[in-house]
């Protein structure tokens, strides 16, 4: 089962502070904007500049123990978006990369709640194998996910779910086009 269990006492902040990213005055300030704005403390030193993605990611794998990896350099089945909801992978700030046989590999972009991470084993009737990544190549890479599902529901479809003959888009729908970075990426 996985678990999200910090595996130094630091946390995030303290990491960012202790080697030198971010001074005292900057992370009070920050800390004091995630009270008001409820943003991850990451997203918002990212936002004002502090630090990089980068930078966030590697503290989180720091932090956790957790190995680093980009989903871009996976070519990620759309079949994983059968089993968990695209809303929960957005929420929750994560994507599955791949399964082999019952262990289902999903790279996070922050602390994900245990009970996130139960749900999805149950979901997919896998074991969790946890990789930390970039926050924009998590959400890049559920956006192709939701898009691939989306294309094969459109070539998979039933006759009901086929364009109307008299409808003005029929040509756009019957061929979607694909999206070149995707075929880039297989």
């Amino acid at each position: 089962m996985a678990n999200m269990q910090r595996m130094t006492p630091k946390r995030l902040g303290e990491i960012f502070t202790h080697s030198g990213l971010v001074t005292a005055e900057q992370l009070e300030e920050t800390l004091e904007a995630q009270e008001k704005t409820g943003k991850h403390l990451g997203e918002l030193l990212v936002d004002r500049g502090y630090v990089t993605e980068r930078d966030v990611a590697e503290a989180i794998a720091t932090q956790f123990s957790l190995p680093y990896l980009s989903p871009s350099q996976y070519f990620i089945p759309s079949d994983m978006i059968k089993s968990i909801p695209v809303a929960m992978m957005r929420e929750h700030q994560f994507v599955p990369i791949d399964k082999l046989g019952k262990i289902l590999m999903v790279v996070i972009a922050g602390p994900v709640p245990n009970e996130v991470l139960e749900q999805v084993e149950l979901l997919t009737d896998s074991t969790l194998q946890v990789y930390v990544g970039m926050l924009s190549d998590v959400v890049e890479a559920v956006d192709k996910l939701e898009q691939a599902g989306k294309v094969k529901t459109k070539k998979t479809g039933s006759a009901a779910d086929a364009p109307a003959p008299d409808d003005t888009d029929a040509a756009a729908d019957a061929t979607p086009n694909e999206d070149p970075q995707m075929e880039a990426d297989m």
